[in-house]
């Protein structure tokens, strides 16, 4: 957007995975590896607060009906609940 003209606010996509998880991802439902890596999103809201947000990992891989996909989604749900909170604010 910017290079058009645009202004563009300080938003930041993290994306955050780690090469142990992908290979079990896509042991585990290789469609799934769409999905990875999972992403954390920050932004500034119209009162200058921050936020940060993501869809959870057993969020963004229920779709894929796989137990063992799933088992992955458990281990990483601990992951970024960490992560998250780690935040101040949060």
């Amino acid at each position: 957007a910017a290079r058009i003209g645009k202004e563009v606010p300080a938003d930041q996509i993290l994306e955050i995975f780690r090469p142990d998880f992908a290979i079990r991802v896509w042991s585990a439902c290789k469609e799934a590896g769409i999905d990875i890596p999972l992403r954390i999103y920050a932004y500034e809201d119209t009162d200058g607060k921050a936020v940060i947000m993501c869809r959870m990992p057993k969020e963004v891989f229920a779709p894929y009906e796989s137990p063992e996909l799933m088992s992955v989604a458990e281990e990483l749900e601990g992951i970024f609940s960490e992560i998250l909170s780690a935040v101040p604010g949060e």
